[in-house]
């Protein structure tokens, strides 16, 4: 392949990658919203004071900032705030995974019948698998924001398509 080739390649690929990773906040956005009091109660687990604020904050800041990021106008401030976003939903997570244990072992009594001890283990166990590895995918997406702070938008970001004088 010729460098023309390439280099068009790579733009491309920048810009799918901008698009999806802007992608994984916009889609989640409309249920938060209509979600909010769980929204807030999740929040809640990072900041304890405030939570209606920091909710708002969040949920404001990770639509604006990932489409800051997709079309590239300020992207690399936008991805700053993701960043940071996605270490605070990796800790959350990592809290999600243990509170239903937690609320299994205060009840007042197991559960007697073995069947339905089985499936509350069962359901236990899928609840810690599911957020343990949601953390580590913020985690993950964490990575691909220090990316965009450190390297920029790139090629086809709406800035880097007129003359900056």
């Amino acid at each position: 392949m010729d460098e023309n080739t390439l280099q068009t390649l790579y733009e491309i690929g920048d810009l799918i990658l901008r698009i999806m990773f802007a992608w994984i906040f916009l889609w989640p956005a409309p249920g938060l919203i209509r979600n909010w009091k769980t929204t807030v109660q999740t929040t809640g687990l990072l900041f304890p004071v405030g939570q209606q604020f920091f909710t708002a904050v969040s949920v404001v800041g990770m639509i604006t900032c990932s489409l800051m990021v997709a079309i590239g106008i300020y992207g690399r401030i936008g991805a700053i705030f993701l960043f940071f976003f996605c270490i605070g939903g990796a800790i959350v997570h990592n809290k999600l995974a243990g509170i239903p244990e937690a609320k299994a072992k205060s009840l007042p009594e197991q559960p007697s019948d073995p069947k339905v001890a089985e499936v509350l283990a069962e359901a236990l166990t899928l609840n810690r698998v599911g957020n343990v590895t949601s953390a580590q995918k913020n985690l993950v997406i964490a990575g691909i924001a220090a990316y965009y702070v450190l390297a920029g938008t790139g090629p086809l970001s709406i800035v880097s398509l007129w003359p900056l004088q």
